[in-house]
């Protein structure tokens, strides 16, 4: 009934516990932050006093879905603003309870916990055997349905609540440990909205990162510009019937410019036998690029936008480091990553020797 009665006026109340683990507070201020589903920023909403370790929030039920967090000292806890009274617990073990959503939480929560403590006692156990092939194969025969039971109920947990906020956060939490076919599903039923916010974006494009990375997939196409300022494509030089390098670099990152001399020299023997490097920038001053080109002999296709790390290369292929390389077939389709020096030399040959 109470809760009923908070869900009409559409309000919360916090009601939270610092337990003993986290040591006495008393005196001390917490904060209550709000984290808009999908979005990156953190806002503070509100601040209140310990008082024998315990404190209270009271507001209204946010418009859209929204992951609020308490933190208390070097402690925080997360919990959805769902209409109702609602108990948190912060300490060693942080807990959450009372109304739908945050008891959803919650069984997340107790299913890592349970995870976790049987994955250690295993570790425990086999940590003292000799690593053999026996024992590897014992250890995993105990640890694989540990963890098929995590991502089975993980899953069950996230797809219950994928239009919420508490199903968003599991999401963004989880993406790299479910199988393809599963997050491509949640991110279908998910809102619109988290769908086009910026984690969602990233959601989306994960498998598709995560398979350029691997030096796997298709090429994708993208338009940028050329040193005078010229637009050209990828398309324009992959997929025409010769092996491309597509290297990732910019004149102010060391490593980079360190394998310039070693690509020249390998582009000279291998330009005439169905061989084209495609140079692409992050620099963001015109000039510190056109200056390394000319330096270290770059006389293969160069192209940049010089935005930096916003560049459309970076959000196109999810680059997040340089150097950074692949290798593309005749057709189009990405055959490996991360060669540099005497490893694409020994590709090349290879193929084209």
């Amino acid at each position: 009934m109470v809760n009923t009665l908070y869900a009409q006026d559409k309000s919360f109340v916090l009601n939270g516990l610092i337990d003993a683990s986290a040591g006495d507070l008393s005196g001390t201020t917490v904060y209550l932050k709000k984290n808009i589903s999908g979005q990156p920023d953190i806002v503070q909403l509100d601040s209140t006093i310990v008082e024998n370790n315990r404190f209270t929030f009271k507001g209204e039920v946010p418009g859209t879905p929204t992951i609020y967090y308490v933190s208390a000292g070097n402690k925080a806890a997360l919990f959805s603003p769902e209409a109702g009274q609602i108990s948190m617990q912060i300490g060693q073990k942080n807990r959450i309870s009372g109304t739908a959503k945050n008891n959803q939480m919650q069984a997340f929560l107790d299913l890592q916990e349970s995870i976790s403590t049987d994955l250690k006692e295993i570790n425990s156990r086999y940590s003292v055997m000799e690593n053999t092939e026996e024992s590897r194969q014992s250890w995993l025969a105990e640890v694989q349905p540990l963890r098929d039971k995590l991502e089975k109920g993980s899953y069950s947990i996230t797809k219950d609540n994928i239009k919420n906020e508490i199903g968003e956060y599991l999401l963004t939490m989880l993406y790299q440990v479910l199988p393809d076919e599963q997050l491509a599903e949640l991110m279908e039923e998910a809102r619109p909205a988290f769908r086009q916010s910026e984690s969602g974006q990233r959601l989306s494009k994960y498998t598709v990162y995560r398979d350029i990375q691997q030096g796997k997939g298709r090429y994708l196409d993208m338009t940028l510009q050329t040193p005078d300022g010229k637009e050209v494509s990828l398309s324009d030089y992959v997929g025409k019937g010769k092996y491309v390098l597509i290297d990732f670099w910019a004149s102010w990152c060391g490593p980079c410019v360190r394998e310039l001399p070693k690509l020249a020299e390998t582009y000279s023997k291998y330009k005439d036998k169905g061989f084209e490097i495609i140079g692409i920038s992050l620099d963001e001053r015109k000039q510190d690029w056109l200056s390394a080109i000319d330096r270290f002999n770059m006389t293969w296709v160069n192209m940049s936008d010089l935005k930096g790390w916003k560049s459309l290369a970076g959000t196109t292929y999810g680059i997040t480091s340089i150097p950074f390389t692949l290798l593309v077939d005749k057709e189009g389709n990405i055959m490996e990553s991360y060669l540099y020096g005497e490893e694409l030399n020994y590709r090349l040959q290879e193929i084209l020797d």
